[in-house]
């Protein structure tokens, strides 16, 4: 029962009723600090006879072990402010015993996932933990700053995935065995970079006008986020860059056509502060390497033929 304190006078105690009582018996009552109750019951399910529950968010929860067993165990108590607490049990048989506890608080797992060249916070990540089974326990995504944060149960090993679509997915292992000292587990992730300067940079190919080797200005644009990705994301980047042609005219005048091609590719970067030593090569592949194979081209066709592209040769 329950008796509330009014002015320094306690009024009638009241039946405290479902779900903390049952048909059977509740005793021992404790109240912590943070207002949580405990009480021994044998009425609700348990490893037992007597057994220590506590009420949880109206829910009655038992403590399991090892402050529960299969004997009886009652009169919880815990310290204020202190991990320390203390039951009373008969589990080795015989008379009743007193053991001291020390109450661990929930474990948490958190950390920051970065790229693992530039060490930038890698913002939407995902972060999954599996079970044993390899299926899906827990399910994260890191905020604006790579982070990521969840409570996990102790004394379990668990597989680790993270991935984002700019990145090669990460595996991992992540422990909370012989974890009973700490309160908290930093577990900080490195993803490595698609090794695709396209992709990286969200560019397009690097088109060009019919036999002509001039940067046009939607090029110079595709041209400039490939500038924004060497100076500041990636400044060890090192390239090399791959130009095309057509089918239209001899072999021999579209290998010379594609060079040019290839080093004003090369000088546009290099004007626009690119050092000439990260860009280790620029090539003519003239028509050998059609992005559309035909025989009968349009000029889509060859439009998409005329193009440079690159290719990284080194990223740490």
């Amino acid at each position: 029962k329950v008796s509330i304190n009014e002015d320094g006078s306690f009024g009638q105690p009241q039946n405290l009723g479902a779900p903390v009582n049952t048909e059977f018996d509740e005793s021992f009552p404790f109240m912590d600090s943070d207002g949580s109750l405990y009480f021994s019951s044998n009425g609700h399910a348990g490893l037992g006879l007597f057994d220590i529950f506590k009420l949880e968010e109206g829910q009655v929860e038992n403590l399991g072990e090892p402050v529960n067993s299969s004997m009886d165990d009652f009169a919880y108590f815990q310290v204020d402010d202190s991990k320390e607490g203390y039951i009373s049990t008969n589990r080795q048989g015989g008379s009743d015993d007193i053991y001291v506890f020390n109450k661990l608080n929930p474990l948490i797992l958190k950390g920051q996932v970065t790229d693992a060249i530039n060490g930038k916070p890698i913002p939407s990540a995902t972060v999954r933990l599996m079970d044993e089974e390899g299926e899906e326990m827990v399910f994260l995504e890191t905020d604006q700053e790579g982070n990521y944060q969840t409570e996990i149960p102790r004394d379990l090993t668990f597989p680790v995935e993270a991935k984002e679509i700019r990145y090669e997915t990460f595996t991992g292992e992540v422990s909370s065995m012989q974890a009973d000292d700490k309160e908290e587990i930093q577990y900080d992730i490195q993803l490595n970079p698609v090794r695709d300067v396209e992709y990286l940079a969200e560019i397009d190919n690097i088109y060009f006008d019919f036999d002509k080797s001039n940067i046009r200005p939607d090029a110079a644009a595709e041209l400039d986020k490939l500038i924004d990705l060497m100076k500041n994301q990636y400044p060890e980047l090192v390239i090399e860059i791959g130009s095309h042609t057509d089918r239209r005219g001899t072999n021999a005048y579209n290998e010379k056509l594609a060079e040019r091609r290839a080093k004003a590719t090369r000088d546009y970067l290099v004007e626009n502060g690119i050092a000439p030593e990260r860009i280790v090569a620029y090539k003519g592949y003239g028509e050998t390497k059609p992005a559309i194979d035909c025989d009968r081209c349009t000029e889509k066709d060859h439009q998409l033929n005329r193009r440079s592209m690159f290719s990284v040769v080194k990223m740490d």
